[in-house]
């Protein structure tokens, strides 16, 4: 038996304390993996409408799959902190796609920049969290969409964000051990399962 560890808003916290067997070692063709995007903030974005502001959010792309964050109204620091998944990762995949776009409620939304991860180092570490902080730069295909913002501006920030790449059956582990927190009596809202550093804590074998 032993103490499981995730860490949620910079707090180490003690999920549940029992035996962790961890998944059978498959081979790739036969492992479903799972990224893990946590995006943080972003800082100095450009302003893209009218009001000297944005209204950002998040694109994370992989492959032919995406899934976006929330938006953050009329700010150029938005913070996110704000976990995103991608399930079945095409591994043979090149690039993670980190882009940031400013939300129009008419119209498409304008292109803010988009920071590029190789998709193979996460693949050789396995289960690590990457800590990024990336420079936006321009990106062709989507030119367009900055020119017809209607207002002036050069691409320009930051963005903080973790990724990881594990896989479904580590994952499916981390929800499990949530849900028994859950029933001894612990607020499951204050647990995100396989947020942040909880999947390199149990691959590190952090349970004693």
């Amino acid at each position: 038996k032993g103490s499981f560890y995730m860490v949620v808003e910079g707090t180490l916290v003690v999920l549940a304390s029992r035996q962790l067997a961890l998944a059978p070692t498959v081979t790739p063709q036969e492992e479903k993996f799972v990224l893990v995007a946590n995006i943080i903030e972003a800082l100095s974005l450009a302003a893209a409408d009218k009001s000297g502001t944005s209204d950002p959010f998040v694109t994370v792309t992989c492959g032919t799959q995406m899934v976006e964050s929330e938006v953050k109204k009329q700010t150029t620091n938005p913070i996110w902190d704000e976990t995103l998944r991608i399930f079945n990762v095409d591994v043979d995949e090149e690039f993670v796609e980190i882009a940031v776009w400013d939300h129009d409620t008419w119209g498409d939304s304008d292109f803010l920049g988009i920071a590029k991860v190789p998709l193979a180092p996460l693949m050789e570490n396995l289960h690590t969290v990457q800590n990024c902080a990336i420079k936006l730069g321009e990106d062709a295909r989507y030119q367009a969409s900055a020119d017809e913002a209607g207002v002036d501006y050069s691409i320009s920030g930051t963005i903080s964000f973790h990724l990881q790449l594990t896989t479904q059956a580590v994952l499916a582990q981390i929800e499990q051990l949530e849900s028994s927190a859950h029933k001894a009596g612990k607020d499951k809202t204050y647990y995100t399962a396989g947020d942040k550093f909880g999947i390199e804590q149990v691959m590190a074998g952090n349970c004693k």
